[in-house]
């Protein structure tokens, strides 16, 4: 069973790697349509791998957003559905209707460093929901800076 199902718009594909190869590096195994075996039906795989994933990431962006996002709009329903969803924003947008209550992690601007303390809120978050645990708050630079003087 895969970890993390991720759901993005394909004019999105260069960023959304990044995030991809991060949660690689950080031991969780990570599924997209690209995944798909070859002479496999993409739409029966799609289904399967969100149905069967511990966590779903939905990426919204410019495109996600839009019309054009039908696909990400649907399998971001399921994953919420399922209460395993965890949304992440590559662009300044405004989640789809149904969507907007949801805390949406920010990784704007984000250049692809897993040390960064947005991505290990990321990574933290998706650990947690593939080990069925609460998910933890973000971490602030504030709040790591009173924890690691704490200790």
């Amino acid at each position: 069973m895969t970890d993390v199902f991720i759901s993005y718009k394909r004019e999105n594909e260069a960023r959304v790697l990044l995030i991809i190869e991060g949660l690689r590096s950080a031991g969780l195994s990570v599924w997209r349509d690209l995944d798909t075996p070859i002479g496999q039906v993409w739409r029966q795989a799609t289904s399967e791998q969100l149905e069967n994933a511990k966590c779903v990431i939905v990426v919204w962006s410019e495109m996600s957003v839009g019309p054009a996002g039908e696909f990400v709009h649907d399998e971001a329903k399921r994953g919420k559905a399922r209460g395993v969803l965890i949304p992440v924003r590559i662009d300044r947008i405004t989640e789809p209707l149904g969507f907007g209550e949801l805390q949406s992690l920010d990784l704007v601007d984000w250049s692809g460093d897993v040390g960064d303390l947005r991505f290990q809120n990321l990574v933290a978050a998706v650990k947690a929901v593939v080990a069925g645990k609460p998910r933890p708050r973000p971490m602030t630079p504030s709040r790591r800076a009173r924890l690691l003087a704490y200790v």
